[in-house]
């Protein structure tokens, strides 16, 4: 008895072990988001600009969810389009030039750290 308590134990401790140098991978870069703003030192007005934008963003992407005469996959469409809207919006009136310079260049980053740990992930997964 007490030697199948000693062997779960150090089974539970091993994949304890193992689960916690799992690949941690980080979640994806929310463009649409103040916190992005503090990257690339948006102003005050900046991100009550974003916002008030993304009030009306949820207000249509929540409209698209409640339209029962749409499929899954036309709703999903739906919904990217807006965010890529919201997107261009936040690029074209929201920022200077030179501060959607600078988020793309974090999303561009941020995109590439996200694969190497999915890799990563994947790897880890087939060992």
């Amino acid at each position: 008895m007490k030697k199948a308590i000693l062997s779960l134990a150090v089974m539970l401790g091993l994949v304890l072990t193992i689960y916690a140098q799992e690949v941690q991978v980080p979640k994806p870069f929310e463009v649409l988001s103040t916190e992005a703003l503090d990257l690339v030192n948006a102003n005050e007005e900046q991100k009550t600009q974003l916002t008030d934008h993304l009030k009306s963003v949820r207000q249509q992407i929540h409209t698209v969810l409640r339209d029962k005469s749409l499929s899954r996959q036309d709703k999903n469409k739906k919904r990217r389009e807006i965010r890529l809207a919201a997107a261009q919006y936040l690029h074209t009136h929201i920022l200077s030039p030179e501060q959607s310079k600078q988020l793309k260049a974090i999303q561009k980053e941020k995109r590439i750290e996200r694969r190497k740990a999915l890799q990563e992930r994947k790897k880890q997964n087939q060992d």
